[in-house]
């Protein structure tokens, strides 16, 4: 009886798969006209009503179910990122153009968007090498880097910041403002980002090879780098780390509508429950709905006003000036959201505000190349192993420019690590490690299978 649920939860056909998205998005309607737009009417959130609109907005989710069936199957962490992003970004915009962006111009285009993103993805082209010699592996070469990010942590809380103790995940503003990350070195920023992607894989490493005080160790470095800089994600891909070892083992992208709308039940249980909506604000509101929002309003303020062409990110370095005086999150933020806030959004926001319908094509083939880059230097590793990086680099993706979560969110700086990672995997009685993989990881003697 257990594993048949489990199996409908976890391994559901491509029915449930499209009941999954259906019920999440019906949540996500009564969640925006009914808690969040009385909320923040305001700022913009308001709820219109448009039969024609209503009718585009579910032509779009059925779109969507029939991306997801392209890569559910896929067994690579880069279609667990990809399902993450389609699921957290895409779906709720069909709430956003239901109720908000009367556009038919941006209703398709986000289509297209993400039409090319799963394309490019699933077309077989050359496999990525990064080198023909295979790797020497070893546990000391994981514990090697432990204590080099340990001592980075350690080196930037004294020197530069401080520790700011605190679990309020409404009061991670005072942390921030701390954390001066201009004052950092370029070097200690990347080392910094990418600390949240290494300690979860050390977490994971050690409770896998009963190195119990190692895991401790890096659970309390990822709690200090959460003191740090007070980043919401530090702690959620913690937990998602945690949980995920005990419970998914291996996470795949079959598995992500039955989350998504597991994210939203929860939240509407503790409202029916206790009354509050802590959950919701904190998970469902910011990481679908507001997402999706600025997604509109970065699409209304670019159609009317000059593409950046990444002159405020990679351009501006060789020299060539951004047409706008301030951030362009900021400038998001003071139109279309709250006052002296950094509305950052990436994805099609991110594709649009640079190229217009041009980065509608060109972004996603950027965003593909970074997945199949995840895809090669994950080989022989389990996705739950690789949750840190998973999850960082989807909440990163929906939240930043693409070349700011490839340099400063440390997603290349991770990918170093997590190829330089011993290859080994969940087992019940033991883990089985092969210290010397060679290139294709096919040796069935020196891997274990999944559990």
């Amino acid at each position: 009886m257990l594993t048949n649920i489990k199996n409908l939860l976890l391994k559901p056909n491509k029915v449930l798969q499209s009941i999954y998205i259906i019920v999440f998005r019906v949540l996500l309607d009564y969640m925006y006209c009914n808690i969040v737009s009385p909320l923040y009417s305001y700022i913009g959130m308001t709820a219109e009503q448009s039969t024609f609109y209503y009718v585009v907005s579910w032509i779009m989710v059925i779109c969507y179910i029939l991306m997801m069936f392209t890569i559910i199957d896929v067994e690579k962490n880069g279609a667990v990122v990809l399902s993450i992003i389609l699921i957290c970004s895409a779906v709720p915009t069909t709430t956003i153009v239901a109720f908000l962006g009367h556009n038919l111009e941006f209703a398709v285009l986000n289509v297209l968007y993400w039409f090319f993103m799963v394309a490019y993805y699933k077309h077989k082209g050359r496999k990525i090498v990064l080198g023909k010699n295979s790797i020497k592996r070893s546990s000391l070469l994981i514990y090697i880097v432990f204590i080099i990010f340990a001592l980075v942590l350690l080196f930037i809380c004294v020197a530069y910041t401080g520790i700011h103790v605190s679990f309020n995940l409404y009061d991670v503003y005072g942390t921030r403002a701390a954390f001066k990350s201009d004052n950092l070195p370029t070097i200690l920023q990347y080392l910094f980002s990418a600390c949240i992607i290494v300690f979860p894989v050390i977490i994971v490493y050690g409770l896998n090879k009963k190195k119990r005080i190692i895991a401790l160790a890096a659970t309390i470095c990822q709690l200090l780098a959460f003191f740090t800089d007070g980043r919401k994600s530090t702690i959620f891909v913690l937990i998602a780390t945690i949980f995920g070892y005990y419970f998914v083992h291996n996470l795949t992208a079959r598995m992500i509508p039955t989350i998504m709308m597991g994210i939203t039940i929860i939240g509407f249980i503790e409202k029916i429950c206790i009354g509050t909506e802590n959950f919701i604000n904190l998970v469902a509101r910011r990481l679908f709905l507001v997402t999706a929002y600025l997604q509109y309003s970065y699409f209304d303020f670019f159609s009317n006003n000059v593409k950046d062409y990444f002159r405020q990110s990679i351009v501006g370095r060789l020299g060539f000036s951004s047409p706008y005086t301030k951030n362009i999150p900021t400038l998001i933020g003071e139109n279309y959201y709250i006052n002296n806030s950094y509305a950052n959004n990436g994805l099609f926001a991110d594709a649009y505000s640079n190229f217009g319908v041009l980065g509608v094509v060109i972004l996603p083939i950027l965003i593909v190349c970074a997945l199949k880059l995840l895809d090669r230097v994950c080989e022989g590793l389990t996705s739950g192993i690789c949750m840190g990086i998973i999850i960082v680099s989807a909440f990163t993706l929906l939240s930043s420019s693409f070349f700011t979560v490839m340099l400063t969110h440390g997603f290349l700086l991770g990918c170093i690590i997590i190829y330089l990672v011993p290859r080994f995997s969940y087992q019940h009685d033991e883990v089985v490690e092969n210290e010397g993989m060679k290139g294709r990881y096919d040796d069935k003697k020196s891997i274990t299978k999944y559990s």
